[in-house]
């Protein structure tokens, strides 16, 4: 997740605002909040009630369709 948060904010020194304007960006962005979101509440609740977290983090992997695509 760090890399990502690296990349996110990389992303947004360089260009701006104009980041949201790629639906890509947007969306690694949202995955981005939601998977960090649901670390907070994984670490803040405990793990045996934190199951929502585990299908948040299935979305994920709908970045791995996006470099699929790009290529």
């Amino acid at each position: 997740m760090f890399i990502f948060v690296i990349e996110a904010a990389l992303k947004l020194l360089s260009g701006g605002l104009d980041y949201f304007k790629d639906s890509w960006n947007v969306f690694d962005f949202s995955i981005l909040i939601i998977t960090m979101a649901s670390t907070i509440v994984t670490l803040s609740i405990g793990s045996d009630k934190a199951s929502i977290t585990s299908i948040v983090r299935v979305f994920r992997l709908f970045r791995v369709f996006r470099l699929i695509n790009r290529a």
